[in-house]
């Protein structure tokens, strides 16, 4: 039953999206005019992220959930099996077959996160079962170990560092001192010497070793979080 409702959710979305036109623009697929921009308007006056449209909307949630049942297949495939090189290769299989499914499906439905395009659950699902297959490969047949504790750190209190993120955007990259934001002041200073895509990433970086230190402190004190 699960399968057939994640089948319906993805196929429905992409037949309404792609080949329904939306009332007073047509078959449109862009962020501010497509089905998932209408819906939200109507439902959601006002109240919408980008003002014209959501990334995380009412319609876009529907595509969004079988993104979490390919993650409970997944699991099952693991706890089903018995040794790492059976995980391992039931995941590879797996996620090749998700990837390969998303990027044909992709010729019609463009891969898109701002929409939870179908295309978009089938190949970033299938991405991460290729990569906790290499995972598996790595740290539980190879034992190579060592550079997992940040990993487990996050993992510990994953809510707590996703909160923490969201509550740093704005003090980090709104409130100014001097002439400009934190993030500001670090864009001018590494894009006078990196190319801006880099010094951008550099920032990512920066902002991910941030958030780390609180839940470090909450992993050292045997604090968790959990809903």
């Amino acid at each position: 039953m699960q399968i057939i409702v994640g089948l319906i959710l993805l196929l429905g979305y992409w037949i309404l999206t792609m080949f329904i036109p939306v009332p007073g623009h047509g078959v449109v697929f862009t962020p501010e005019m497509s089905w998932t921009a209408w819906v939200d308007g109507k439902l959601l006056p006002g109240a919408m992220y980008f003002k014209t449209w959501d990334p995380e909307g009412i319609l876009s949630t529907f595509p969004s959930i079988v993104t979490t049942l390919l993650g409970v297949w997944a699991s099952i495939l693991v706890k089903q099996l018995g040794k790492f090189s059976q995980k391992c290769i039931a995941l590879l299989i797996f996620g090749i077959s998700l990837l390969i499914a998303g990027l044909l499906l992709s010729s019609s439905f463009p891969v898109n996160k701002n929409v939870w395009s179908s295309s978009f659950v089938l190949v970033t699902s299938g991405l991460a079962s290729l990569l906790w297959a290499l995972m598996i490969f790595i740290v539980d047949m190879k034992g190579w170990n060592k550079w997992t504790k940040p990993g487990i750190v996050f993992g510990a209190n994953a809510i707590t560092a996703y909160i923490l993120h969201y509550l740093l955007y704005y003090p980090l990259g709104y409130i100014n001192f001097g002439s400009g934001s934190l993030q500001n002041h670090f864009m001018d200073v590494f894009s006078g010497f990196l190319p801006q895509n880099l010094a951008s990433l550099l920032w990512a970086v920066v902002y991910v070793v941030i958030c780390y230190f609180p839940v470090w402190i909450l992993y050292r004190k045997k604090v968790f979080i959990k809903i």
